[in-house]
């Protein structure tokens, strides 16, 4: 399947940087800093003044048993949410938010907790449900993955971007919005996507249903909820979501199967549909039923939003040069927007044998969030989360190195509904732009 890749340039000036060692920061001085540290659980001197901008604070439900059929759904517990509630750290968070407005934080020093909380989640969902079974695609190494790709600002704020388009394109004046994420990976999108919704529609009851048929990244998103104190709820079947109780006061996840769960709503439902990476999983037969399934469950002007990785780009990072930038982030600014390596070959079945461009340096404005963040952890001396968010991009770039070549991007979701006319999704112009590796697509349905 041959494809002209409009933003593939056919020519490029490789332009080498080479930053020469400095007595500011060198990697083994890093390292002796990182050995010598005193890592610290940091708590809210005053847990009441937690609260993250966009953040819509809201009174938690009663945890009364929600029992349909005889098998009630998983809820959160207050007291695991305190529990976490009482190890963050507010300067952090706050540090963050101005550097990175909008997008989540986990402190890194968190990252063996959150990981062992996950085990518990998912051991208690095994021991409370029948017929559980783990996806090759998301096991419990893709939490720990997914972590990783959480402490970096650079891989969300597309995502976060995809999120304002989508929301600025939800026009109702119900007094109920609902809205559909397919696949919320650890929950970052899931948290923007909530705050966005609540911070436009701050008079209306917010619905919002994740669904995912990994169990593991369910529990992965149940963490990073309790996180933040929201409360959540998990329903173990792709059931009808009009049948879930209370389904206003939490965020309300499902495991299941993509077009399964959409089969089973209600049609003239839905005020819009989300997906950061989740969908760009299907086959290009599973992405047109899906398509033609929530044409029918959405409402009119209802818009979807999906982006995913594109598999004719990947990243291969050189580690001094993001230390760096890091050290100096100003002169970012000055550099080439992406600089190029050797290209390989794609093994993806739409473009086999095609060359894929390689980027070994990157200086867009999701890559200054990024270093950004890291000269302010530099100037804080906080050098142990420091390495943890080099390990973080090296994370993201193995990402995009290991799936690219699987995905259905989210162009050819765009070309299919030009060259199908019986469909009922127009394409939305003026999307976010992304990064070189990152594509994006935004339909809106007319009935």
């Amino acid at each position: 399947m041959e494809k002209e890749n409009p933003r593939m340039p056919e020519k490029h000036t490789i332009e080498d940087i080479n930053p020469e060692a400095t007595s500011v920061v060198s990697p083994l001085s890093l390292e002796t800093e990182f050995k010598s540290e005193k890592v610290e659980e940091e708590r809210f001197e005053n847990p009441t003044k937690a609260k993250e901008e966009g953040n819509v604070s809201v009174t938690l439900p009663s945890m009364k048993d929600n029992i349909r059929n005889g098998v009630p759904p998983i809820q959160y517990k207050p007291e695991r949410q305190k529990y976490w509630l009482d190890k963050r750290n507010l300067e952090l968070e706050e540090a963050y938010m101005r550097i990175a407005p909008g997008i989540p934080l986990v402190n890194v020093n968190h990252k063996k907790l959150f990981l062992e909380k996950c085990k518990q989640y998912y051991a208690e969902m095994v021991k409370n449900t029948n017929g559980i079974n783990p996806i090759d695609r998301w096991d419990e190494y893709e939490i720990v993955r997914m972590f990783g790709k959480g402490l970096n600002p650079t891989s969300l704020k597309t995502a976060l971007n995809n999120i304002e388009f989508l929301v600025e394109n939800i026009k109702s004046n119900e007094d109920v919005i609902r809205v559909i994420e397919f696949g919320p990976g650890s929950g970052w999108s899931t948290l923007m996507l909530r705050n966005k919704l609540h911070e436009k529609f701050k008079d209306k009851k917010i619905e919002l249903y994740s669904v995912d048929m990994s169990p593991h990244s369910i529990v992965a998103t149940q963490n990073s909820l309790d996180y933040y104190q929201i409360p959540w709820q998990t329903e173990m079947s792709a059931i009808n979501v009009s049948e879930i109780e209370n389904s206003k006061d939490y965020v309300n996840l499902v495991v299941g199967d993509f077009i399964k769960f959409a089969q089973a709503q209600p049609d003239n439902y839905f005020h819009g549909f989300f997906s950061s990476h989740g969908t760009a999983y299907l086959s290009q037969e599973e992405y047109e039923e899906l398509l033609e399934v929530i044409s029918t469950k959405g409402k009119d002007k209802a818009p979807l939003v999906v982006d995913s990785l594109d598999p004719m780009y990947t990243v291969k990072l050189n580690t001094l040069h993001l230390l760096y930038c890091s050290i100096f982030p100003s002169r970012v600014k000055k550099m080439p927007e992406y600089v190029y390596g050797k290209g390989t070959i794609s093994s993806s079945k739409y473009f086999a044998g095609q060359e894929v461009k390689t980027l070994t340096k990157v200086h867009n404005k999701e890559s200054d969030l990024f270093y950004n963040w890291n000269n302010f952890l530099l100037s804080k001396r906080k050098f142990r989360y420091f390495l943890e968010m080099l390990q973080s991009i090296k994370v993201t770039t193995d990402v995009i190195n290991e799936y690219r070549d699987d995905v259905f991007p989210s162009y050819l979701v765009t070309d299919l509904v030009k060259k199908n006319k019986e469909y009922r999704w127009k394409v939305l112009e003026d999307l976010p732009e992304c990064p070189l590796y990152i594509t994006n697509c935004g339909l809106i349905l007319e009935k």
